[in-house]
């Protein structure tokens, strides 16, 4: 019995994997670069409301860090008091709540981003202005919870500034600091970016104009200003103030204080404190 003669088949098509209830939008529109106005403005929209559910999201983390870790420092503040705050803050809080709702908040910007960009649209970014409010949600947390806040700043940079939380004019009696110490050009491009407290028990340090102002996160008062010059290749201090205080013991204990904030908290090498 002679061989059936199979015929044979011209450009056979490879079958795609098929992937069971997931959707690549990438993918999908490098295949379908037809895709319509109404379908972009469709994604655009989308991209939009998942943002808006990702501030509503941080602004309750907000909500929650001041009603809790944070509450002594929420109850002090007056009404009108704006924060900004962005997510390692809140992280560093330590509350494990507040953690979770950032980690929601993160998937949602993500999803935002993939949405937006389908859209032709631009991501928005994480700091957040929180202001403290009459009222507040919920109703029986108290003036705690009374914070909103707005999760698409993007003006506040990358160094700390006067601008990142409120504080209070200087004190008019003030005593000079036996603050003597010098950085490399290296070292004091790492110091002016400062430190954003990260509790109201943490510092908040900026530099203005070769200036470092140490700012007490709970209160908003002003601690200690030290001024720098440069001379040669480093960066020397030449005059530091302190605004609290009122004996040679308080003196040296706040001097020993700012040094561990220069050394270990701006620098990260706290054994050069005691120098």
């Amino acid at each position: 019995m002679p061989d059936k003669k199979i015929p044979e088949t011209k450009n056979p098509r490879p079958k795609k994997p098929v992937r069971s209830g997931v959707v690549d939008l990438r993918e999908y529109r490098k295949g379908k670069p037809q895709l319509s106005q109404a379908y972009r403005k469709l994604l655009r929209e989308t991209g939009d409301d998942l943002e808006e559910m990702a501030i509503t999201v941080f602004e309750r983390a907000v909500q929650l860090v001041m009603a809790g870790k944070w509450k002594e420092w929420s109850d002090s503040a007056p009404v009108g008091t704006e924060a900004y705050i962005d997510e390692a803050m809140l992280r560093q809080a330590g509350d494990p709540a507040v953690a979770h709702l950032l980690d929601i908040q993160e998937q949602l910007v993500a999803l935002s981003g993939e949405f937006g960009r389908a859209g032709s649209r631009k991501k928005g970014g994480r700091t957040a202005k929180a202001v403290k409010r009459e009222g507040g949600l919920p109703e029986d947390a108290g003036e705690s919870a009374a914070w909103s806040g707005s999760g698409a700043d993007t003006s506040i940079g990358e160094n700390a500034s006067r601008a990142h939380m409120p504080v209070k004019p200087l004190p008019r009696e003030r005593r000079p600091m036996a603050i003597m110490v010098s950085f490399s050009p290296e070292e004091y491009a790492l110091m002016c970016r400062g430190h954003i407290p990260a509790s109201p028990e943490d510092w908040f340090v900026f530099e203005e104009n070769d200036v470092f102002y140490f700012y007490r996160a709970k209160s908003g008062e002003c601690a200690c200003t030290v001024e720098f010059v440069k001379r040669a290749h480093r960066h020397y201090s030449v005059e530091a103030w302190g605004f609290e205080g009122s004996s040679a013991r308080e003196d040296r204990q706040l001097v020993a204080a700012i040094r561990r904030v220069l050394y270990g908290l701006l620098l990260g090498d706290a054994s050069r404190a005691d120098e």
